[in-house]
């Protein structure tokens, strides 16, 4: 991916999550190859990789467009996942190896790592990680029950994006939140993992409301 399209990408993508870019709206080829200075080409790569996110979609005809995500929508992705995930995790403190574990914790210091070394690309890289997190401890319930209801939710778009509009306290909670999960599965203890692990979701939720409430609000402030 050339450097354009990553930051085409990583702008488009961080404004959409925020709400910045309203649902609906239509994305133009050539106002953004403007606004960048770039050719089309690089555009159109960025294009490709917002709608493999699920954040754009194209149009009947043509165009590309942001795709629709209601706040109703946001609740229930979030909801259901405080519902079932918690759960996942109490299975796992059952059934998790002691490799997978490892894993989890290697996992949450990579991203204390990258939080305080500040590189480039380290609000995606936290992401990723976070993700793998996740998906990870779902996958160590070993419940194919609820692998199969939990990926797609684990997968959303207002999910893979929320780091984006967090803030700097609400990433190092989430990390801290990361840290003391897996102190409670490595213990075994499936009752601290299931509450440690709905706190830590319904907080997320929390910080992705508020700031993404700022955001808008911060838009609407500066278009008065």
């Amino acid at each position: 991916m050339s450097k354009a399209t990553e930051h085409i990408y990583r702008t488009l993508r961080r404004t959409i999550i925020s709400g910045e870019l309203p649902p609906g709206i239509q994305l133009k080829e050539e106002e953004l190859s403007e606004k960048f200075n770039v050719s089309r080409t690089p555009v159109r790569s960025a294009f490709r990789k917002l709608i493999h996110d699920g954040l754009v979609v194209k149009g009947e005809r043509r165009g590309i467009f942001v795709a629709e995500w209601t706040i109703a929508d946001i609740q229930e992705v979030f909801r259901l996942r405080m519902l079932l995930e918690p759960h996942a995790a109490s299975q796992a403190a059952y059934k998790a190896k002691e490799e997978e574990i490892e894993q989890l914790g290697e996992l949450a210091e990579e991203m204390q790592r990258i939080y305080v070394e500040q590189e480039d690309n380290s609000i995606m890289e936290i992401q990723r990680n976070n993700h793998q997190f996740h998906t990870s401890i779902i996958q160590a319930s070993r419940s194919p029950r609820l692998q199969s209801m939990l990926t797609p939710l684990v997968k959303a778009p207002v999910v893979i994006g929320a780091f984006h509009v967090y803030g700097d306290a609400e990433i190092q909670r989430s990390i801290y939140h990361h840290r003391d999960i897996v102190i409670a599965l490595s213990i075994r203890d499936p009752e601290l993992v299931e509450e440690l692990m709905r706190v830590h979701l319904h907080m997320s939720y929390i910080s992705f409301m508020r700031s993404r409430s700022e955001q808008l609000s911060g838009r609407d402030t500066h278009s008065d």
